[in-house]
């Protein structure tokens, strides 16, 4: 808040001199004036900071839903019928459906005992409906992971299962399930 501003010419004879400078005199400011635009500051940074925080987490969820419909038409065909195959527990016929970066990675011993140990979840009897969790690139290769809930004859269990996408020539990248069965 400005109390008294007065603006005066020089006197004349340094008009030459001092030719377009004026003088403020009694100019005081309300100190409290600078405080509240300090805090209009803070918050309007505090409301751009939410707009792009916001922002990112839509621009997020568009590409997840984006590409959760671009795999639900291919890659959830291939899990309906590559996980009951895989809960046959038979290590040749699992082997087909593995990526070979897999099986680079395991040996067969491995695969078979991983197998075998997996294999105390029992028979598969009922797949829940596949949950997509993410796409990543591992190596330059596109993977699709999702979640499925899965009833074996021991109980409930939770398959974790990640495929490679090449070019809509889908592997088995990674298996994991979760059961009461496999902990004891």
């Amino acid at each position: 808040m400005v109390t008294a501003i007065s603006i005066k010419n020089f006197p004349s004879r340094n008009r030459k001199r001092f030719r377009g400078t004026f003088c403020l005199q009694n100019l005081t400011i309300n100190p409290g004036h600078q405080e509240g635009s300090m805090k209009k500051k803070i918050f309007i940074m505090i409301c751009v900071l939410i707009t792009v925080a916001i922002t990112i987490i839509l621009s997020f969820r568009y590409y997840s839903d984006k590409k959760e419909a671009q795999y639900a038409t291919t890659v959830v065909p291939f899990l309906r019928e590559v996980i009951p195959e895989l809960s046959k527990w038979d290590p040749t016929v699992a082997r087909t459906y593995m990526s070979a970066e897999f099986m680079k990675k395991t040996s067969d011993q491995k695969f078979a005992a991983a197998l075998k140990s997996l294999s105390k979840v029992g028979e598969l009897q009922k797949l829940g409906e596949p949950k997509f969790e993410e796409v990543f690139s591992d190596n330059n290769q596109v993977v699709v992971s999702y979640r499925v809930q899965a009833r074996y004859s021991t109980g409930d269990a939770e398959i974790i299962i990640a495929i490679i996408d090449k070019n809509d020539a889908f592997s088995v990248f990674r298996f994991n399930i979760r059961s009461a069965a496999l902990a004891r």
